[in-house]
């Protein structure tokens, strides 16, 4: 009769926590689950084991390590091992670890069966908003948002206790990147305010028209992680915006959403050396920005993230237009890992100048 061995997920007895997360390939990352066993029936010496799943969803814990070959001695002293998740299960229960004596095709003395958790189907909602106007010195969506964002993920199987440690720090959650991101701001028609004592028949010649572009910087590394304050590398922590998974107690979409916008002044005035003060009005202010949003399960505990699905979307907005709006796509499995380091709103920009239109002259009257 071969020897008999306790296998412990998570390192209890317990059942509904035996369950290990499925690997996350944007970024590519595994979660890893600290296991036991012992030998539960007399032996004069040690006794070695292979550890393998025949289902083929579980590492030991790394892609390389199908099998793990371990020492049990005879005393009945634990001996550790991890695992994690290679491929998702299609009902609970349905990993299993076997103990083989000897070889991976030694006789069994211990199993233990594992859930390896998953989060399907999932969905990254954007949804285009209003139309792009001023409200104030404001270019932005007046009344509105310029998109809105949902983001859904179901944890799979169904029947997984989603109390267990594993489980119960992982959040559904948004990220966003920016990239491409340039305003231009153009002004024309100057007029001047003569200053006191300058004589009739004086003239200055002065730009026509003056454009002011941001961008970001050169050094700035494209494309860069885009949230609001505080919530990095998420685009928001609010509640409605970190939700459980559906599935779950209590499980939901998270929700947010998103109006990119930049202050326009209507005129640009300058002094002009000590003749006067220069007024140009404006002509229009132009918004162009790439965004990639993505639907991530977070660990609120570690801060480690995992992309599921991804959508694009869009601003090419010109104040002298009308329906001026995002432009948005459905989504897609993630195919990158979301950007994180500095967010947008703090990342570098370079503003410029130019003249694009020759020179007016002006004489006082």
């Amino acid at each position: 009769m071969p020897p008999t061995a306790e296998i412990q997920v998570n390192n209890t007895p317990s059942a509904p926590d035996d369950v290990v997360q499925v690997i996350c390939a944007h970024p590519s990352a595994r979660a890893i689950v600290n296991c036991r066993i012992r030998l539960t029936s007399a032996s004069p010496s040690p006794v070695t084991v292979v550890l393998r799943d025949p289902n083929n969803r579980i590492r030991f814990p790394n892609a390389a390590n199908a099998t793990k070959t371990v020492a049990l001695p005879a005393g009945g002293g634990f001996v550790p091992f991890q695992i994690s998740g290679q491929a998702p299960s299609g009902a609970v229960r349905d990993a299993v670890i076997q103990a083989r004596v000897g070889s991976a095709t030694g006789p069994v003395c211990g199993t233990k069966r594992v859930t390896v958790v998953s989060f399907n189907p999932a969905a990254m909602i954007l949804t285009q908003g209003g139309n792009y106007g001023f409200v104030g010195n404001s270019y932005t969506v007046p009344g509105g948002v310029a998109v809105s964002y949902s983001s859904s993920a179901t944890i799979h199987p169904s029947g997984v206790d989603c109390s267990v440690p594993q489980l119960t720090t992982l959040r559904v959650g948004i990220m966003q990147e920016s990239s491409n991101f340039i305003i231009t701001t153009t002004y024309d028609s100057p007029t001047i305010t003569w200053a006191p004592g300058v004589p009739s028949g004086f003239t200055v010649t002065v730009p026509t028209s003056l454009r002011f572009t941001t961008s970001y910087d050169p050094s700035v590394a494209q494309p860069v992680n885009d949230g609001l304050a505080g919530a990095s590398p998420l685009y928001s922590k609010a509640p409605a915006a970190l939700r459980r998974s559906l599935g779950c107690p209590g499980g939901a979409a998270a929700t947010s959403n998103d109006t990119p916008s930049h202050d326009v002044t209507p005129t640009l005035s300058l002094p002009f050396v000590t003749v006067g003060t220069v007024t140009w009005t404006l002509v229009n202010t132009t918004r162009r920005e790439h965004f990639r949003t993505f639907c991530v399960i977070f660990n609120t505990s570690t801060n480690q993230f995992c992309a599921l699905l991804q959508a694009v979307w869009d601003l090419n907005v010109d104040s002298l237009a009308a329906n001026q709006h995002a432009t948005v796509t459905s989504d897609t499995p993630a195919t990158a890992n979301p950007a994180v380091g500095v967010q947008a709103n703090s990342a570098p920009t370079t503003e410029t100048t130019a003249s694009v239109a020759g020179d007016t002259t002006i004489t006082k009257p």
